[in-house]
């Protein structure tokens, strides 16, 4: 906080204003900004940053627990309209592991099992399953192709068609709004 000619010039929000559910009554401030503040990989750095916080918490009445309470609730989370991720969060909040994709048996040639070995019939009807997989396979990699190859100038159109429609809705909005 300055003064310039007897007016109170604020450079900071009041510390009630900056956290709205916090008591003002005991407030510290705690300012850490790990995602900004790289030098912590440098020993020395790290090692004074350790001792500073080790003094700032000896010198502080107050415990980590003491900082959450202040803190507003959680809101209460509503999965209704996605189920999905409800049934997500329920397993990671369980600590089970994620699902396993299996990319791999997409990949696999099936053969006949082993009571089938010599049933010609069974062998025609596992080779055209494959077949059917390996001729999916080759239409995946044509567009994929395709895609490299004339994705981006289609994509560049379609954004210009869209800049264009948007001007066009722009233009009519504003004619609606003069008139």
């Amino acid at each position: 906080m300055a003064t310039n000619n007897g007016d109170v010039l604020m450079l900071e929000a009041a510390p009630e204003a900056s956290k709205p559910w916090a008591s003002a009554a005991n407030a510290e401030v705690i300012d850490a900004l790990p995602y900004i503040d790289d030098d912590y990989g440098n020993p020395l750095i790290k090692a004074e940053v350790d001792r500073l916080v080790e003094e700032e918490m000896r010198r502080s009445s107050r415990k980590p627990a003491d900082f959450l309470k202040e803190l507003p609730p959680l809101p209460k989370f509503d999965f209704e309209n996605c189920p999905v991720l409800g049934k997500e969060y329920e397993r990671v909040r369980a600590g089970k592991p994620p699902v396993r994709i299996d990319f791999e048996s997409r990949y696999k040639l099936e053969l006949p099992p082993a009571s089938k070995k010599n049933d010609d019939a069974a062998w025609k009807q596992y080779l055209q399953k494959n077949q059917r997989s390996l001729q999916q396979k080759m239409i995946e990699l044509e567009n994929l192709e395709m895609m490299s190859k004339q994705g981006p100038e289609l994509w560049r159109q379609n954004n210009h068609r869209l800049e264009v429609f948007l001007t066009s809705i722009l233009d009519s909005v504003a004619v609606d709004f003069v008139a």
